[in-house]
């Protein structure tokens, strides 16, 4: 087949490929050949998920392969990692073989473009090292479950430069060694952010020399936690387990948790305690509408500050006297001596751009959907957006469809809520009144669109159809 000028639309089929272009730069998008491809005396690119099963080669001056440029990998408990290729119809079965793929891809992962790993319904029990800028991402925080297994974060590709790491919409259950130790490898500056996750085992983080930033959104702690030196902890809306301990020896460790309580899962009285520990350097944490019910203070360099109603019920302190503060400047210090401190801020949005989280806003996009159904369905959106980080919320809708379809959305999202690629989530919807595993995407435009399967197919057309509540997080540019 030769190429006329300048771009070769999407394949939806397999055929042979036979590319020659004299004159004239080729590119490719989408495209599945079964026979070799040959470039010759052009320049070319081929882009997107593109699948060979023969030899590909090369003869001009050609920029070579990128594929992938989604930056999306799929992981599925029918997967394989012999045969699987990380696409959404030849998914990995294990998430270490979708993260070595990731970290081999080209473009690589960058703090810009990172890779996400998307994994499926299901029990994962094979170890997985975490790499700087790939994202692990469940379909939901009761429906993946990591157990059995070893979870770090020891890779030298922290040591690199600085980036992000993510967990989300997942569960790590009980019999995981759950280790985050950011003092080796040399690593350098970053975030690691744990959105959703409900964590069964307890987390031994352990801080570098330099900060890589643990965040936890809306997480569950069922086992207590260990922070160890250079850790800047926050935490949003989370619930962390009794005995939850914040030690410094030979850095400093710092934490600021806002509506995030010490709970105690075993109901038995006033056994929720925190520990901050001076064992070498200071050692402080602020608590902004976080209660513990006992803390224990050691050492001359810890330091505990809370909101009137993050003090313990029953008085319970051990150690120093804990430092009463506003709501306001809790969250507004840097790690260094107190005389350093900047002034207390007025708002909450302040203290948070001195957090560095950047801005938060909380609203709703009106839509409404269509595609299948005789009249279009109301389903608005609500989202939250904290720094680069968005959270979309779609409530349930369904009825009777007439139309074999997708869901579409009827108007697009605003600009700063769109991805800087397309993202698909594997999430839960009602075909034909039968519950089933289909797609929701939303892509760098703002369009947004529910499919009725894994493989991106039609709604059935009869029926009570539709979706249900879907959650969704992604980073935004």
């Amino acid at each position: 087949m030769s190429v006329g000028p300048k771009y070769v639309p999407n394949f939806e089929k397999r055929v042979p490929v036979h590319y020659k272009n004299k004159e004239k730069d080729i590119h490719c998008r989408g495209l599945l050949a079964d026979t070799s491809l040959n470039f010759h005396e052009g320049s070319g690119e081929i882009i997107g998920d593109v699948t060979f099963t023969d030899d590909v080669t090369f003869s001009g001056t050609t920029t070579g392969l990128r594929t992938n440029v989604d930056h999306i990998l799929y992981v599925s408990k029918t997967g394989n990692d012999s045969t699987g290729t990380g696409q959404l119809g030849k998914p990995y079965l294990t998430i270490q073989a979708a993260i070595t793929a990731a970290a081999a891809a080209t473009p690589s992962p960058t703090d810009t473009y990172p890779y996400v790993i998307l994994v499926s319904p299901g029990t994962y029990e094979t170890d997985f090292v975490m790499e700087q800028n790939i994202f692990v991402e469940g379909t939901g925080k009761r429906e993946v479950v990591l157990d059995n297994c070893s979870i770090s974060c020891t890779h030298a590709s922290w040591a690199v430069a600085s980036g992000y790491g993510r967990l989300s919409n997942l569960t790590i259950g009980f019999s995981v060694t759950f280790t985050m130790d950011m003092s080796a490898n040399g690593m350098t500056n970053g975030s690691f952010y744990f959105d959703n996750v409900y964590i069964g085992s307890s987390l031994q983080w352990t801080g570098a020399a330099v900060a890589v930033l643990p965040y936890f959104f809306e997480c569950e702690f069922a086992a207590a936690p260990t922070f160890t030196d250079f850790a800047i902890v926050n935490a949003y809306r989370t619930n962390f387990a009794a005995d939850t301990n914040f030690t410094a020896v030979n850095t400093p460790c710092y934490a600021r948790l806002v509506d995030s309580p010490v709970t105690d899962f075993s109901l038995d009285g006033f056994t929720r305690t925190l520990t901050v520990t001076d064992g070498g350097d200071d050692c402080h944490v602020t608590l902004i509408h976080s209660r513990a019910d006992n803390i224990v203070i050691s050492g001359a360099g810890a330091l505990v500050l809370a909101t009137s109603d993050s003090l313990p019920l029953n008085s319970d302190i051990t150690g120093s006297a804990i430092t009463r503060i506003s709501d306001a400047y809790g969250v507004k210090f840097t790690p260094t001596t107190s005389a350093d401190w900047p002034s207390v801020p007025a708002t909450v949005q302040e203290a948070l751009d001195d957090l560095g989280v950047g801005s938060y806003s909380t609203s709703t996009h009106n839509t409404t959907w269509s595609g299948i159904w005789a009249a279009a369905q109301t389903g608005n959106v609500i989202y939250t957006k904290i720094g680069k980080l968005v959270t979309l919320q779609i409530p349930a809708f369904s009825a009777v469809s007439n139309a074999a379809s997708v869901i579409t959305a009827d108007t697009v999202l605003p600009s700063g809520l769109r991805p800087t690629t397309e993202m698909h989530f594997v999430v839960h919807v009602n075909d034909n009144a039968t519950g089933a595993h289909g797609v929701f995407k939303v892509n760098d435009l703002g369009q947004m669109v529910f499919y009725a399967s894994d493989v991106q197919g039609n709604f059935a057309g009869a029926g009570s159809s539709g979706v249900f509540q879907t959650t969704v997080s992604y980073i935004v540019a």
